[in-house]
């Protein structure tokens, strides 16, 4: 869909949406406002929508994509060619890893989640991982990365540990649970993990493909 036609129709539906919202909420059905609202977030995203379900016991779950900027940014940092196919290839992977870092850990995945420290017009600094993992005492952050050679390695998971450092920093002392940071690795090739440094509170892991 050609950019200007797609902006009309977001704006279009977000209307929409409203009204409705407003409509249910009017007649005392919060339920179907709250329903509605939370739709009008999602089918926004609808490129990054992966799986959703709506139940009236669990209310409505979500699962969406690792985010878009961050797999630009793999890419990129594996010197790699920019198009579609390679973009779907790493998105592959990197979601084939999160799901086996998860069965590995257990608990609670989120994506697309934005973490912000200072104020909210000018905040210091504005993260989203690739996904957070909360267990009954933990909250995980996570960022997985494909390297395409091993020489990209050392770059690689320097730029990855830059946010996850200042996350435990920052949040650590008011967040409630304790902040894990790793930095899990996937590649074709045996990557040497005691040559690659990172600072301490932060774990690395390496999957084989």
């Amino acid at each position: 869909m050609p950019w200007p036609t797609k902006k009309i129709g977001e704006v279009i539906t977000f209307i929409v949406f409203i009204l409705f919202a407003i409509a249910f909420f009017v007649v005392c059905q919060f339920w179907q406002s709250f329903l509605t609202l939370s739709l009008l977030l999602i089918l926004l995203k609808l490129d990054e929508l992966r799986r959703l379900v709506i139940s009236p016991k669990s209310g409505l779950e979500a699962d969406f994509h690792i985010p878009e900027e961050n797999i630009e940014r793999d890419i990129e940092e594996n010197n790699a060619q920019p198009d579609q196919q390679t973009f779907a290839h790493f998105r592959q992977v990197e979601e084939r890893i999160l799901n086996e870092v998860q069965r590995n850990i257990g608990g609670v995945m989120k994506k697309q989640i934005n973490f912000m420290y200072g104020m909210l017009d000018k905040p210091e600094f504005v993260y989203r991982p690739d996904a957070t993992i909360q267990t009954e005492k933990e909250l995980i952050f996570i960022e997985v990365k494909y390297v395409l050679r091993p020489e990209f390695a050392p770059r690689i998971v320097e730029n990855a540990v830059k946010y996850l450092k200042t996350i435990l920093e920052k949040f650590g002392p008011v967040a409630g649970k304790k902040l894990i940071a790793k930095v899990v690795l996937a590649s074709n090739y045996d990557l040497d993990l005691k040559s690659l440094k990172v600072p301490e509170g932060i774990e690395l892991e390496f999957y084989k493909l």
